[in-house]
């Protein structure tokens, strides 16, 4: 079930819809008073936590958000709605555009000397970086916004940087050092009760014990991430963690299963607009009816 937004919280959106709309000249002239500046954060923030479900609506959101900051010329609340909106488009598979806009981001954010934001931006550039296979670079970046985030005493982002360097050295296949980064990340997740930050870590986790043939560990751990998802209504979340237990049903050569998971995991995807998590699920499902010598749904999918 979706999340309702507070009443309070509507009736803000309201306001700051009619605040920009073209045809309000007043706009032209908002002060940039706390209130202002509470909203255009208040809009951002929620637009990061619906994205998990409705791609448009967050879209929506940040695309006020960013009229509002431009017009009292609120940098901050600009730099973190250009950062949101890329993370969506990455999300939804835009990998390009997604760039375009962190860099935009990152700019507005370097005018303003603002350093927390630089180093988020610097986050997800070294993501694509690490797509592109420049592994040093996109370590270099992660390690800069580490030493930031620990001086800022963001205990959060440190935790997403963990997560984030331990991928990279998954994909340098180095197991034993990002199992470090990993189990780092889950300890403090629970510490202080981050759920995105432990979720992330059993996904993590769950993936080194199933490149180490553990496959009970491994089902373990993505189970344990199914779970958070479902209780967050994280479609995105629900996409990849359906995908990894098509991946152990595969190893358990278990072809209901592949498929069981291949499916609901590309419905997950499908509502949180994820093509290339999509693609990844179909694939699954593929495998589990060519196994089944199904070839007419093969076609289908195909």
């Amino acid at each position: 079930m979706k999340k309702n937004l507070s009443p309070t919280l509507v009736f803000y959106v309201s306001i700051l819809l009619f605040a920009c709309s073209p045809h309000n000249e007043q706009n032209k002239i908002l002060p940039k008073d706390s209130v202002n500046l509470h909203l255009i954060d208040s809009l951002n923030e929620t637009a990061f936590k619906v994205k998990r479900f409705d791609v448009v609506k967050a879209l929506n959101y940040l695309s006020v958000s960013q009229s509002m900051a431009s017009k009292i010329n609120y940098q901050k609340g600009l730099a973190v709605a250009n950062l949101y909106e890329a993370g969506i488009y990455q999300q939804s598979g835009y990998s390009n555009k997604a760039l375009s806009i962190y860099y935009k981001a990152l700019d507005i954010a370097k005018a303003n000397n603002d350093t927390f934001n630089i180093a988020r931006c610097n986050i997800q550039i070294a993501a694509a970086l690490k797509e592109n296979n420049d592994f040093d670079a996109a370590e270099k970046l992660y390690k800069e916004s580490l030493l930031i985030f620990k001086k800022l005493n963001k205990p959060q982002e440190v935790i997403n940087i963990n997560n984030s360097i331990g991928q990279l050295y998954v994909s340098k296949k180095i197991y034993a050092e990002a199992k470090k980064y990993f189990d780092d990340a889950l300890a403090e997740s629970i510490a202080i009760k981050y759920v995105y930050g432990e979720k992330k870590s059993y996904q993590n986790l769950g993936f080194i014990e199933l490149n180490n043939k553990n496959i009970d560990k491994a089902e373990a751990y993505f189970l344990k991430a199914k779970t958070i998802d479902e209780e967050q209504n994280d479609y995105y979340g629900l996409a990849l963690s359906n995908m990894h237990l098509a991946e152990v049903a595969e190893q358990r050569k278990n072809s209901k299963g592949v498929l069981l998971f291949g499916l609901e995991g590309f419905a997950m995807a499908k509502k949180a607009n994820a093509f290339s998590l999509m693609d990844s699920n179909i694939q699954f499902i593929l495998k589990a009816y060519k196994k089944q010598n199904n070839y007419a749904k093969m076609a289908v999918w195909q």
